[in-house]
């Protein structure tokens, strides 16, 4: 069990989230890829917003939004970066999957987004998440669960098996390397209590799309196109 106070922790030095190049021309592609996937709007809720590294590159297609974050250094970081770009009326706030819900109150949006946050949520909290945001949607609103981790290919890419290079004979060592020192890392850290690394659970792309159907939506699945183990839930309410 992913604790919050785990997730908390991993967070409390970060100067941004986590992502592949930390770079202003990445967060720029990155957050045009995912409003490709989601399209524009009114009004925006950015769950787990993080430091607001995706979240200034979405002003351009909505006219409202608001960030919300468990990790209180996130969204001091978010804060300062929002003045940084001039967007000082978007809101951001410190709130869990369900201290969400009581922060936008009566808040409803076009767009409820989230990029690489249900790795952090059970399969029980993904549909009691899925349950409350629905009744946060406008007409004609949808959610867009960006970068779930997919377990068939993740451990592909943890063990130093995805690789630009040809296969040879080095790249094998080296992943065999790999391979050993992530099982250490993993047993050291199973038994401290500790989460692995930052990726929590990976869920299956059926998973998620019985969990949508479960809660009355559409869902298609689409591949990430920045990272190979990772894929996005477009998911449109049922009449």
């Amino acid at each position: 069990m992913i604790t919050k106070s785990a997730i908390i922790d991993f967070y409390a030095d970060k100067a941004n989230g986590v992502h592949r190049y930390n770079t202003e021309e990445f967060f720029r592609r990155e957050a045009e890829e995912k409003l490709f996937h989601m399209g524009s709007g009114t009004s925006l809720l950015d769950f787990g917003c993080g430091t607001g590294d995706l979240l200034v590159y979405y002003s351009t297609a909505f006219q409202s939004m608001s960030g919300v974050d468990i990790s209180a250094n996130m969204v001091q970081r978010a804060r300062q970066r929002l003045d940084q770009f001039g967007l000082e009326t978007v809101s951001v706030a410190q709130a869990d999957e369900a201290d969400v819900w009581r922060v936008v109150g009566d808040s409803k949006f076009d767009v409820i987004t989230s990029a690489g946050v249900m790795q952090y949520l059970s399969v029980s909290q993904m549909h009691d998440f899925l349950r409350s945001a629905r009744m946060h949607l406008l007409p004609g609103g949808r959610i867009a669960m960006f970068d779930l981790v997919d377990p068939r290919l993740y451990w592909l890419f943890k063990y130093g098996w995805f690789n630009e290079s040809p296969l040879d004979a080095r790249l094998v060592v080296r992943s065999l390397m790999q391979t050993g020192r992530v099982l250490g890392r993993k047993l050291l850290r199973s038994l401290a209590g500790r989460p692995e690394d930052h990726i929590g659970y990976s869920h299956h792309p059926a998973t998620v799309k019985r969990a949508a159907d479960r809660n009355g939506f559409q869902c298609r699945i689409v591949c990430s196109m920045y990272y190979e183990y990772r894929y996005h839930a477009l998911l449109t309410p049922l009449e």
